[in-house]
């Protein structure tokens, strides 16, 4: 009764259930004692157990409770991620998907059932915004090739020229070829 009365009110459920139930088995093997003293231990035993199961039904109740509202606002960031694949320009959209994934970070954890299912739905929301910023990439990385591929051949032509003789013809392709340098981007 002494050893149950010391964990009675410990918030570490886990070690404290296992705990408490070890002593529960140790009980049950000290049958010697007066009807009048098992009734009356027996009843601060059932109390002192009954105190700490009863707080710890109580937490798993609250904490089921926030798991279910947890769900909800995690359902909710799921519509807002796919609610930005509507958006024209990915440049928007990435900031408010990466304020997203910062606030799925920061809202606690959900029902296990639901934990992986979930968390696959908002990752593939956020994918679509990912997903078109790379194409995005890949467009102007194929441009950047073009351009680059047309410096070299204006550099080629610039060095050509420094071959030439006729600086006033020099200096009129110069200019054509400073002209064309910039246009390439």
């Amino acid at each position: 009764l002494a050893r149950i009365e010391v964990i009675k009110d410990s918030d570490d459920w886990k070690k404290t259930t296992d705990e408490i139930q070890k002593l529960q088995g140790e009980w049950k093997t000290y049958t010697e004692v007066s009807r009048k003293a098992a009734r009356k231990q027996g009843e601060r035993y059932r109390a002192l157990c009954d105190h700490f199961f009863n707080r710890r039904r109580e937490h798993l109740k609250s904490q089921r409770e926030d798991q279910k509202s947890n769900l909800k606002e995690k359902q909710s960031l799921i519509q807002q991620a796919k609610a930005l694949h509507n958006e024209a320009n990915w440049r928007h959209a990435l900031p408010k998907a990466r304020e997203l994934q910062e606030q799925w970070k920061k809202s606690g954890p959900v029902p296990r059932k639901q934990s992986e299912s979930i968390w696959k739905e908002f990752q593939e929301a956020c994918s679509v915004i990912y997903d078109k910023r790379r194409a995005d990439d890949e467009v102007r990385d194929q441009e950047f090739e073009g351009n680059f591929v047309k410096k070299e051949e204006l550099i080629t032509e610039v060095t050509t020229l420094l071959e030439g003789t006729d600086l006033s013809a020099i200096r009129t392709s110069l200019n054509t070829i400073d002209k064309a340098w910039h246009e390439a981007g």
